[in-house]
């Protein structure tokens, strides 16, 4: 006989307590790519970049914690935090071994980041049945190490997938990766392949359907051209395309990696939609800029700007989630800082 077990619900919001609070944005660890409590799909054909697009990201969550700073990200208009690593990597570990090494400052400070790989032995289950005890340990182990980002590379060699054009099997699978968002209160980053078009994740519809956010790195096809002041040779850019359930993702930011195998967003090359709610954002970095170390409140701010509150409050999330802004205390008394760039 099944055990019946008991599912119990969190009490909800009512409609006066939704009206009168103010819902604060996700938690962006990278804006565009990677919040808390969130999973997010990052594809790209084989020799895309997807691998040295990561390394670049965490080298610049390695300048957050070694300047106690944000830095700027390689998508425009954002911010990475520094954060805790947790890499679950069917690739080599001496690969990581010589990206760890080549990260600057001594060994100590590099130990926000953790990688687990094929040389510690088994690292992902051996079947369908052992996924969710797998789990279960992935999320002990975020909250051992306090682990704000999980990247599973690749997604497919480490759920125990019988078969990736299966949605019912690839849905079940997805279904346990968000237990290790929610459950450890962290991002997870599943690194995928993508179809022969480039634009879509390879597999089942489920890959499409399931994550928070789905990102896609692919080279300039035959027939598309970027103009661009630096006249970075076609061959090394790559376009990151971007679509999910948060708004601060960028549709389209056209990249290029440079000698060291940097990445750098191209300016106006290829431009994305802008909502209100960008330039209001704007609009209220430009006044606290005269003021950078000033502490800000929302009242003053808007009726300096002549802004409605309600809209002052879209555009101020929008600032705080990409991390131009941190926001202190509650609703009501609340304060605003810029937040400092490295």
């Amino acid at each position: 006989m099944d055990e019946i077990v008991k599912f119990v619900l969190p009490n909800p919001d009512t409609g006066s307590m939704l009206a009168l609070s103010d819902v604060e944005p996700p938690t962006a660890l990278i804006p565009g790519a990677a919040y808390r409590t969130a999973t997010t799909l990052f594809c790209g054909s084989p020799k895309a970049g997807k691998s040295t697009l990561l390394r670049d990201l965490l080298q610049r969550i390695h300048s957050c914690h070694t300047s106690y700073q944000t830095v700027k990200s390689v998508v425009p208009h954002g911010n990475v935090r520094a954060a805790n690593v947790l890499i679950i990597s069917e690739e080599a570990g001496w690969a990581w071994a010589e990206f760890a090494e080549g990260l600057p400052g001594n060994a100590k400070e590099k130990d926000w980041l953790r990688v687990i790989h094929r040389g510690h032995g088994r690292i992902s289950p051996g079947g369908r049945e052992e996924l969710r005890p797998w789990v279960d340990a992935v999320i002990e182990r975020v909250k051992v190490h306090d682990i704000d980002i999980v990247i599973l590379d690749p997604v497919t060699r480490i759920l125990a997938l019988e078969s990736e054009n299966e949605n019912s099997e690839v849905l079940r699978a997805l279904m346990e990766v968000e237990r290790i968002a929610t459950e450890g209160n962290c991002s997870v980053i599943m690194v995928h392949h993508s179809s022969k078009s480039g634009a879509t994740a390879r597999g089942a519809g489920a890959w499409e359907q399931q994550p928070d956010i789905i990102l896609t790195l692919r080279a300039l096809t035959e027939k598309e051209e970027v103009q661009n002041e630096d006249a970075v040779p076609k061959e090394r850019i790559r376009v990151l395309e971007g679509r999910g359930r948060f708004p601060g993702i960028v549709d389209r930011a056209v990249l290029h990696m440079d000698e060291d195998r940097r990445y750098h967003y191209l300016e106006g090359a290829i431009m994305s939609g802008r909502t209100t709610a960008d330039f209001d954002g704007e609009r209220i970095l430009q006044l606290m800029l005269k003021n950078p170390a000033m502490e800000y409140r929302a009242g003053d701010l808007s009726a300096v700007l002549d802004m409605d509150i309600q809209r002052f409050r879209r555009a101020m999330r929008s600032l705080c989630e990409r991390n131009r802004v941190e926001k202190h205390g509650a609703t009501k008394n609340a304060t605003y800082t810029l937040a400092e760039e490295a």
